[in-house]
């Protein structure tokens, strides 16, 4: 039972019929008995009022979610998407997602974030290309020879011609990770 509506959920979540998603979604939550299977059906409900536009209630179920298991990445994902207009607050997000999956497309998104993030000072300047430089290391996309001797010219010239994302953008440019 249970295998058949998740299947008829997900055709109807795919076709854009997310109320009736939603309304099976419900009963889902009546039926399972693992916390594994509720965290999964709360992640559904969270994306499905996400692609609705019904952000708050969303947002209510990647909490709901989030307080269960606190490292979904899912989950995460779509906090990231959820906070657009708080650009420190989808940083530090992105920056635990990458701390839990250490995935390459994760630290990606940590650093384009950080790059965006707002800058108070030329000392937040600094450690941000810091945390983006120890990162890339770490990843061995850079090492601190090839940093010391390339990027810093490279970012400079990124600087002047008035590009934005300079830091990721001048190790994603010229270093494969």
């Amino acid at each position: 039972m249970i295998k058949e509506l998740l299947e008829e959920m997900f055709i109807l979540k795919e076709r854009g019929y997310y109320k009736q998603a939603i309304e099976i979604l419900y009963k889902l939550l009546e039926m399972v008995e693992s916390q594994d299977e509720t965290v999964e059906i709360l992640y559904e409900l969270a994306e499905i009022h996400f692609f609705s536009g019904n952000l708050e209630r969303s947002m209510y179920y990647v909490d709901k979610l989030l307080d269960m298991n606190e490292e979904h990445p899912e989950a995460l994902k779509l906090q990231i998407k959820l906070f657009s207009k708080n650009p420190q607050r989808r940083m530090l997000i992105a920056q635990k997602l990458y701390k839990i999956t250490n995935k390459l497309d994760d630290l990606k998104l940590y650093l384009a974030l950080l790059n965006k993030a707002p800058k108070t000072s030329s000392l937040d300047a600094a450690i941000q290309e810091a945390t983006v430089v120890e990162e890339a290391t770490k990843l061995g996309c850079v090492d601190y020879v090839d940093y010391l001797s390339v990027i810093p010219s490279l970012y400079e010239e990124r600087v002047i011609n008035g590009e934005t994302n300079t830091i990721s953008s001048t190790i994603n440019d010229n270093f494969h990770c």
